[in-house]
């Protein structure tokens, strides 16, 4: 993956509108106004693939309401129905 020591651009986003990212010890997640969620960095615990994530890859069909990361871990908080 390539790292950015200052904010660059991520053509992943191009059309999205970012509201929340978490940040954990090596993957970050996005979340865009209407709740899709995005992935990218170390994928060792993750998806069944286990390969790191050097774009943003959408996570599921559902519309999330918020975000958290810890170092290992994330978590996707559901909408409320």
């Amino acid at each position: 993956m390539k790292q950015a020591a200052l904010p660059c651009h991520l053509e992943s986003f191009e059309k999205e509108n970012i509201v929340e990212i978490s940040m954990g010890r090596y993957h970050t997640l996005f979340r865009a106004i209407d709740g899709t969620v995005y992935a990218s960095g170390d994928n060792h615990f993750g998806l069944p693939s286990g390969a790191s994530l050097d774009v943003a890859m959408k996570i599921g069909n559902e519309k999330y309401g918020g975000i958290y990361s810890g170092d290992h871990f994330g978590f996707l908080l559901m909408n409320p129905h």
